[in-house]
């Protein structure tokens, strides 16, 4: 089964990993910015397809810090792209000056997968 499958990645090593490939952590950019994730050992999949084993969706949080219960479903409001359409790249407007984002990979129920897979940067636009 996927759930034996996906148990067997992590206990040889190959636990599910995430990474912003898109901006450059530290960089300058203009707005809009292409944020852009990989992923290994793990599925992207639109939130639709509900609760799967090894399978999940990108949010990204903007400048605010990152939920402190992650039993719960992400919330909603500013600050938040809920990117629940299974894509793993997506144009944000943001004003100029430093900001941090926080990617965290979550369920079809937006409850970030267990253990949590998050990673964040930090970025500047410019005027």
């Amino acid at each position: 089964s996927l759930a034996v499958a996906v148990v067997g990645l992590q206990m040889a090593g190959c636990a599910p990993t995430m990474k912003i490939t898109k901006p450059i952590a530290n960089s300058t950019t203009s707005s809009p910015v292409e944020v852009c994730f990989e992923v290994n050992h793990i599925r992207v999949e639109p939130a639709k397809n509900g609760v799967n084993s090894g399978a999940g969706h990108h949010h990204i949080l903007i400048d605010i810090p990152q939920p402190k219960n992650l039993n719960q479903p992400i919330p909603k409001g500013v600050g938040h792209i809920h990117m629940g359409d299974g894509s793993e790249c997506k144009q944000v407007k943001l004003a100029p000056g430093l900001h941090t984002l926080q990617a965290i990979f979550a369920d079809g129920n937006h409850v970030p997968v267990k253990p949590p897979l998050t990673t964040a940067i930090s970025i500047v636009v410019k005027e």
